[in-house]
């Protein structure tokens, strides 16, 4: 078995008008933070992690976006959905033979999750 330090991971970074607000945002599901810097706030839940940076251009936010594959996704689903997520999308198989749902951060930063039936 290799050595975990040889493990690659992808972890977004994504812009936010407001690091409070994105960090309240995600706290309330169930997101854990700490901040890297007055402008900057690493998120994590479970295997998923995000990384924010203050940004004060609104169309920036609203052009960025990321896709987090993998299982869980229908309990995350059902979560988000419970926990008042407003812009949280139906659950169900695309086109391309994926299961996904997205969600909007407050900024309209889009994070797309998705997995294979």
């Amino acid at each position: 078995m290799k050595n975990d330090l040889d493990r690659l991971e992808t972890i977004p970074m994504l812009p936010s008008l407001n690091i409070e607000r994105t960090v309240t945002f995600f706290a309330n599901l169930g997101f854990t933070h700490e901040l890297a810097g007055p402008n900057y706030v690493l998120l994590r839940r479970k295997h998923i992690e995000l990384h924010y940076w203050l940004y004060e251009d609104k169309a920036i936010c609203e052009s960025s976006s990321c896709y987090i594959r993998g299982g869980g996704i229908d309990e995350l689903h059902e979560e988000f959905s419970e926990n008042g997520v407003t812009k949280v999308s139906a659950l169900k198989l695309r086109p391309w033979n994926m299961y996904e749902l997205h969600i909007m951060d407050p900024d309209g930063v889009l994070l797309k999750f998705g997995r294979v039936p």
